[in-house]
């Protein structure tokens, strides 16, 4: 049974972005209402204080990184700190610190990091950075050394372009 306080939230947020809803006991169903949260701007607001109370912490976890994904830069703490100490707030924290090698790549084009900083890059930031990255230095090193066939295939492809 999940707490009154927090059905009744889930409840306001189904409302404010116009989803009926009969019941919030399956996961699948606030899957659903989280996810719309996502994509509506509105509902990221809204959403954040909600993660603090999701029951399942898997599903708390991904609409966490979700999120992380779609909220400006400075939320992305709040997000994080929604989800209870553990090992799914290390992995959002990572993922913060990914994202932010990502925005720092896209808003200084003329500064690609070095190689030792690359070196210690995530799979989950050298596949993003393949695909992303227009730094040829990124591009080059990711080809040569990414830790998977994968991004580096991503990577040389991106290259050549």
């Amino acid at each position: 049974m999940l707490e009154e306080g927090f059905v009744r939230d889930l409840r306001n947020l189904a409302r404010e972005l116009e989803i009926k809803v009969d019941s919030f006991e399956s996961g699948h169903v606030r899957w659903h209402l989280y996810s719309r949260a996502i994509r509506v701007s509105v509902g990221i607001d809204r959403l954040i204080p909600l993660l603090s109370c999701e029951p399942d912490l898997t599903i708390a976890a991904s609409v966490a990184l979700q999120c992380l994904e779609e909220v400006p830069e400075p939320l992305r703490a709040s997000v994080v700190n929604a989800l209870p100490a553990g090992g799914s707030q290390d992995l959002a924290r990572a993922r913060m610190a990914d994202l932010s090698v990502l925005d720092a790549l896209a808003s200084r084009p003329s500064e690609p990091p070095g190689a030792t900083s690359m070196a210690g890059w995530s799979q989950w930031l050298q596949l993003r950075a393949a695909k992303l990255s227009s730094h040829r230095q990124v591009l080059e090193y990711l080809a040569s050394s990414g830790a998977t066939k994968r991004i580096r295939r991503e990577a040389l492809a991106r290259a050549r372009d």
